[in-house]
């Protein structure tokens, strides 16, 4: 094999792999965002739209830490806005 066509196949490999990473990435935030939106549901009831918006745009460990806040938390201010 010539060294162009194995660097090509090295580069689209290595943009597969991005890709399938970025992919892993996304899915763990939309999974993170699922399950604080049915604890938000199920503690509070329906969350406004601020909340969905703020939960919308967060990555994944801020998403991980509200989760576990909205466990225990006794409102949603106080997940959103702890002491």
């Amino acid at each position: 094999m010539r060294t162009g066509e194995r660097l090509r196949m090295e580069g689209r490999e290595e943009g597969r792999e991005e890709g399938r990473e970025e992919g892993r990435q996304e899915a763990a935030v939309e999974s993170a965002q699922r399950a604080l939106l049915n604890v938000m549901r199920v503690r509070f009831g329906a969350p406004p739209e601020w909340v969905e918006a703020k939960i919308l745009a967060a990555d994944a460990e801020t998403l991980h830490g509200w989760i576990t806040l909205a466990a225990a938390a006794p409102n949603l201010d106080a997940v959103f806005s702890p002491a």
